[in-house]
């Protein structure tokens, strides 16, 4: 199962160059996620939704001690991939998205957000995010 979440840009900038993160959630997707899926993600930076990156997963596990929940998805950071944000080709990111969805609110930020916050990715949705993804 592949996943897409909007990441608030706060967030992650200190973990940006890290090739690899440890992401907490209070919200757990429905289907269970396995080794080698992935997840990719997006933000809001200058005024632009962007794609952060492509991470595949490493492992999920339950660390009760987090501040945003217990559910944890690790990423695998030799594989993992992050996008220049300030690429040419971003500023046609929001488009694409929005044409790729059907969504229920005109802001992404705001659909992503609590239970929302992590999206399933049919095969079709999740291909054609990897092939925007490979002209950043």
């Amino acid at each position: 199962m592949d996943i897409i979440f909007y990441w608030k840009k706060k967030y992650f900038s200190d973990e940006y160059y890290n090739r690899g993160f440890e992401f907490y959630s209070k919200y757990p997707p429905t289907k269970i996620l396995s080794q080698g899926d992935i997840m990719w993600v997006i933000t809001k930076t200058n005024g632009l939704y962007v794609l952060v990156g492509k991470f595949f997963i490493k492992r999920t596990t339950n660390k009760p001690s987090s501040k945003h929940g217990s559910f944890c998805i690790i990423s695998d950071t030799k594989r993992s991939i992050y996008y220049k944000l300030d690429s040419k080709n971003q500023m046609s990111f929001f488009s694409f998205l929005k044409n790729l969805f059907i969504w229920t609110n005109s802001e992404i930020g705001v659909y992503f957000h609590g239970e929302r916050h992590i999206r399933q990715l049919s095969k079709n949705e999740h291909q054609e995010i990897d092939n925007f993804s490979k002209n950043l």
